[in-house]
């Protein structure tokens, strides 16, 4: 019989990117310039949702380390279709794409150079440097987690002042 096919593994992309992309808009008029865009990522097993911060949003898969998605969004009165790969090592990413931009009557095409870095993982929150005192100094503490777009404040029992 043929052997098990090898199950694909899917790197945790999950969280917040910040990315620097260089765009080759030639074609349309916009030449090279670069652009910064924030990114959330949504993951499901090898399944991605990609929401930039100009807007929209994305479906794409992981296979080990390679990220991969494709997609329209409306952009300066036409649509835009692109196609892009990435690799990920940890929580860096670089890549490349393509892209067309269409109105129903004129379309261009460009290309996208992309490097950035994850700065937040939708894992659990992160741990903020503080932690807050509340009552006299023998009570418990409380703990402020949270990132530059969420925070909590928890009860944390295991932490006492004496």
């Amino acid at each position: 019989s043929p052997p098990a096919p090898t199950p694909t593994t899917c790197t945790n992309v999950a969280g917040t990117w910040s990315t620097t992309e260089v765009v080759d808009g030639t074609d349309c008029g916009s030449g090279i310039h670069t652009e910064y865009i924030t990114y959330t990522v949504t993951q499901d097993g090898c399944n991605i949702t990609i929401v930039p911060s100009t807007g929209g949003s994305y479906s794409g898969t992981v296979n080990g380390n390679q990220l991969s998605w494709t997609g329209s969004i409306p952009k300066d009165g036409g649509t835009t279709t692109a196609n892009m790969s990435y690799t990920i090592s940890g929580d860096n990413v670089t890549g490349s794409g393509s892209w067309t931009w269409s109105d129903g009557t004129d379309t261009c095409s460009g290309t996208t150079q992309i490097s950035g870095t994850r700065t937040d993982t939708d894992s659990e929150p992160d741990t903020a440097s503080t932690d807050l005192i509340t009552g006299d100094l023998t009570s418990a503490a409380l703990r402020l987690y949270g990132s530059p777009d969420r925070a909590v404040i928890g009860y944390d029992d295991s932490i006492r002042i004496t």
